[in-house]
C-alpha cells in the first residue's frame, strides 16, 4: 500500500470514528423495529417491576413483539378508555398507593357530592382496573399494580417525559 493510500485509509477511519462518536453522544430517534419483510415485527418486548411497599410485588413478562402487536384490541381499548380521563388518573395514582374509601376519593378530587365520583369509578371497575373490597374501599388488585405503573411510565415515555434520559436509563 502506498503512503497516499495509507493516508486516505487513515482519513476515512478517523471520519468513521468521528461519526460513530457523534451518534453515541447525540443519539437520534430510535430506528423503527425490524420486520420479517412481510410486515411482521421481529424481536421481543420485556417489562418488569419490583415493589416493596405497600406490599412486596414482583412482575416480569416477555412477549414476542409480533404477539404484543396483535393482542386482541377490545379489552385493551376498554382499559385505555377507562384511563383516558385526568380525574381517573388521579384516582388511579391514589389507589395504586393503597385502598381508599369513597369519601377519601371524593375529598381528594374536591367533589361536594358523590355523584361525579361514581361516574369516574364505574369505568375503572368495569375495565377490571379497580375493585371494591368488603369494607367498601376501592383498591387496585395486586396483580395489576406493576402493569399499571408500567402503563403510566410507558405513556409518559411516549409523551416525551423521559427525553433527557439516556438509552441506558430507559
Amino acid at each position: 500500500m502506498t503512503e497516499a493510500q495509507e493516508l486516505a485509509d487513515l482519513r476515512k477511519r478517523v471520519t468513521d470514528l468521528e461519526s460513530r462518536v457523534r451518534r453515541l453522544e447525540h443519539p437520534g430517534p430510535p430506528e423503527p423495529p425490524s420486520t420479517d419483510g412481510q410486515g411482521a415485527i421481529t424481536g421481543t418486548v420485556r417489562y418488569s417491576g419490583e415493589l416493596t411497599a405497600p406490599e412486596q410485588l414482583r412482575w416480569a413478562i416477555t412477549l414476542e413483539a409480533e404477539a404484543a402487536r396483535l393482542l386482541p384490541g377490545e379489552k385493551i381499548a376498554e382499559i385505555f378508555t377507562a384511563l383516558s380521563s385526568p380525574v381517573r388518573l388521579v384516582m388511579l395514582r391514589e389507589l395504586i398507593a393503597g385502598p381508599a374509601a369513597p369519601k377519601q376519593l371524593q375529598e381528594l378530587l374536591g367533589y361536594s357530592s358523590p355523584g361525579p365520583l361514581y361516574h369516574h369509578l364505574k369505568p375503572l371497575q368495569s375495565a377490571g382496573i379497580i375493585e371494591r373490597d368488603g369494607d367498601g374501599r376501592y383498591h387496585v388488585p395486586a396483580p395489576g399494580v406493576v402493569p399499571l405503573l408500567l402503563l403510566l411510565a410507558s405513556a409518559g415515555d411516549v409523551a416525551g417525559e423521559f427525553r433527557g434520559a439516556s438509552a441506558h436509563d430507559r
